[in-house]
């Protein structure tokens, strides 16, 4: 790739942003999970879309490194403080496509609330699943080369009979960085976030 005559490598984090609904009437659906309002986050089934598969795919060569994301906060007010004190992210629940697993043609969805390091995916019976922060997944991380990481996501792709632009495959005056965001966004519907 075009990044300086090297193989450039850095951490690399893929995030699906999710919005979801907050739910507060005792008559809630799984109000027995939690006794107290909670989050819901829709995930989309396999005949809507292989979103989810291919970020479970992504997460296997990326371990810790996908997530879908979403806020623990519901009115206008909290997103303007957060916004303002920087904290959005900080104040978001972060689930692994991969400890979700792979979906079926069902409505799925995770049930979460602010309180816990747990969620629940929900379908048929709830099965409880971990939730996680981004500031501890940053701690862990380590450097993989940009390269490397575009080659696997184009594979990931070419594995799930999905055809790749050319104007990412022939295109030499893309850099690896600018495919990787392209990769991402187009077939991945996910953001990259690159940690130095």
């Amino acid at each position: 790739g075009k990044d300086g005559g090297y193989d450039v490598k850095i951490s690399a984090i893929f995030l699906q942003f999710k919005l979801s609904d907050y739910l507060k009437s005792k008559k809630s659906k799984e109000m027995y999970l939690f006794e107290h309002p909670y989050y819901r986050m829709k995930l989309r089934c396999l005949k809507i879309s292989k979103q989810h598969h291919l970020l479970c795919d992504l997460e296997k060569l990326n371990k810790d490194r996908v997530f879908y994301i979403a806020p623990e906060f519901y009115e206008e007010k909290d997103l303007t403080n957060n916004f303002i004190m920087r904290k959005i992210i900080d104040n978001s629940a972060l689930f692994s496509p991969l400890d979700i697993g792979y979906l079926d043609d069902e409505k799925h969805y995770i049930v979460f609330d602010d309180r816990s390091d747990f969620g629940y995916l929900c379908s048929n019976n709830p099965l409880k699943k971990s939730k996680k922060k981004l500031s501890n997944i940053l701690e862990a991380f380590q450097e993989k080369s940009l390269n490397i990481l575009k080659e696997e996501m184009i594979d990931i792709l070419r594995n799930r009979e999905i055809q790749v632009s050319s104007k990412i495959l022939d295109n030499s005056d893309l850099s690896d960085f600018q495919a990787i965001n392209l990769l991402a966004r187009h077939y991945f519907v996910c953001e990259v976030l690159f940690v130095q």
